[in-house]
């Protein structure tokens, strides 16, 4: 049973607490030479701990997240040009986006989250979508 404040160890995970979710704070190092501070949140209610499948997608995650986010890169920006008009290379993505966290739902899918120079009230995501596990990119919305 999860309470606020809760902080436990979690095997493949390491120590995460409790705060409407089960968090976690680590550094990310995915594109250029800056590491950069990132919440991993794991979806969880009241009283309710990390699922399996959070777990499997996690590790998934840790495998293949810099193939991901290298092929991921065009649908970001055919995202950024489609929705909001600007033309951005591979080299100017991420000086318009700022990733903030990575949320793992219950039932395992995952997405990142970024705070957009563009979309300060909204934001961006980049996102699982439906049982393929293609990954799509829209507005934080669109994820939540």
């Amino acid at each position: 049973m999860a309470n606020l404040g809760d902080v436990r160890e979690i095997q493949g995970i390491g120590s995460v607490y409790y705060k409407y979710a089960w968090i976690s704070e680590c550094q990310v190092k995915w594109w250029g030479e800056k590491e950069i501070p990132i919440k991993l949140i794991f979806s969880a209610g009241r009283g309710d701990d990390i699922t399996d499948a959070q777990k499997r997608s996690f590790t998934a995650y840790q495998k293949e997240i810099r193939k991901i986010i290298s092929g991921g890169l065009g649908v970001l920006i055919s995202f950024i040009k489609d929705d909001y008009g600007l033309d951005v290379t591979q080299d100017e993505v991420f000086k318009v986006l700022t990733p903030v966290s990575i949320l793992f739902r219950e039932s395992g899918v995952w997405g990142i989250l970024f705070d957009a120079d563009f979309d300060v009230e909204g934001g961006v995501a980049f996102y699982q979508k439906g049982k393929n596990g293609e990954f799509y990119a829209g507005g934080q919305d669109a994820f939540l």
